[in-house]
């Protein structure tokens, strides 16, 4: 009868641009399943706030001062151990855009089109992602997260992914071309 603990949130990362935050991390989903994420602020001001379960995080008008940030997964009234802390200080000046994804995959069954990343283990956070294809369809569009499932007509694809933060976009990944019969 032991309670079943989530896993704590990894590869934590912060950018400050003026007085605008982004934090971005990995949720594994080891362990208890998160039913929310906990966000802990030290600093001039001080809080605990109950998140949605997410991979992002941003606030516009953070106070002047240093602070550190922590994440932990919440599954019901158990939480996890707190992440590494990430130090900003604000107002912050932007350093660059986050670094690309990585452990890009794209794959297909019949005709749907599977697209997975892992974000950056360092550099600047992300807020969102941009996937461009070529081929059956050219173009580009915005994604929040870091999966993607959809039906496609068939064709040859060549897809890539960009993470996006608060100082810009990052290069692409290399190249996945997936077939859809």
């Amino acid at each position: 009868n032991s309670v079943a603990v989530p896993s704590t949130p990894q590869a934590l990362l912060g950018s400050a641009s003026g007085s605008t935050l982004a934090l971005s991390w990995r949720t594994t989903w080891e362990g208890a399943t998160p039913t929310a994420i906990r966000l802990s602020v030290s600093g001039p001001v001080s809080a605990s706030l109950a998140l949605p379960v997410a991979e992002t995080f941003g606030f516009v008008g953070v106070p002047p001062g240093t602070y550190t940030f922590e994440v932990a997964a919440q599954s019901g009234g158990v939480m996890s151990p707190l992440s590494a802390p990430v130090t900003l200080t604000f107002p912050g000046a932007c350093i660059g855009p986050p670094l690309p994804p990585s452990a890009f995959s794209a794959t297909t069954q019949g005709g749907t089109v599977y697209l997975d990343w892992l974000p950056p283990t360092s550099g600047e956070a992300v807020a969102s992602y941009v996937v461009s294809v070529t081929g059956a369809f050219t173009g580009s569009f915005p994604m929040p997260t870091r999966t993607l499932a959809a039906p496609v007509p068939p064709g040859s694809y060549t897809i890539r992914v960009a993470s996006v933060g608060l100082c810009g976009t990052s290069v692409q990944t290399a190249p996945q071309t997936v077939v859809v019969p």
